[in-house]
């Protein structure tokens, strides 16, 4: 039918508004390569904040449980109540008011 035949360097690509848009593949391969790059040193930087964000849950993980142990109904009420007042704040917080 009617359609045309489109060069061997040009892609669709999406767009964010939801249409395709030909772009030239050389372009989108060096743009997808430093995308990749930047991605790999955002990943290898952060994973010293991941490792400290483990072992901070780790040590916080180790503390609830001996004062689970130590002082099981105060720590289930100390836990409820955290939970209760940040699930309220959330649910105001996402209403409005």
């Amino acid at each position: 039918g009617g359609e045309q035949e489109k060069d061997a360097l040009t892609v669709e690509e999406p767009v964010p508004d939801g249409s395709l848009q030909e772009t030239n593949q050389e372009a989108t391969t060096s743009s997808s390569t430093s995308t990749t790059a930047k991605a790999a040193s955002t990943s290898i930087a952060s994973a010293p904040v991941v490792s400290k964000l483990l072992g901070a849950f780790a040590a916080i993980g180790k503390s609830y449980s001996a004062h689970l142990e130590m002082r099981p109904i105060l720590t289930k009420s100390c836990t409820a109540g955290l939970i209760f007042g940040l699930s309220d704040l959330l649910a105001q917080n996402i209403e409005g008011g």
